[in-house]
């Protein structure tokens, strides 16, 4: 959740807290919720889900890319797994 709060801030994104894990944001005309699930099964491994609720989609990438790039999603170095690149898909 750090993380999330922390790219949020250096984007400039209003946000606010829905849940323990939830986020609701806007930024000018776009407005998406962002909140961080457990993969079932897998004790270590989370995601961050992005769901756009307002705004259009080019605006919409640009702003929740930039948000998801600040973010650092690796693991722990003395976690066991392998991390994936911060990529992402739309």
């Amino acid at each position: 959740m750090a993380e999330m709060l922390k790219s949020l801030e250096m984007n400039r994104v209003s946000y606010q807290r829905v849940g323990s894990y939830g986020l609701k944001c806007h930024k000018n005309t776009v407005r998406f919720e962002m909140e961080i699930n457990q993969m079932q099964d897998l004790d270590n491994i989370f995601v961050v889900k992005f769901k756009r609720l307002a705004g259009e989609m080019p605006q919409y990438k640009e702003v929740s890319g930039r948000v998801l790039q600040n973010m650092n999603l690796s693991l722990p170095s003395n976690s066991s797994g392998i991390a994936a690149p911060p990529n992402y898909v739309y």
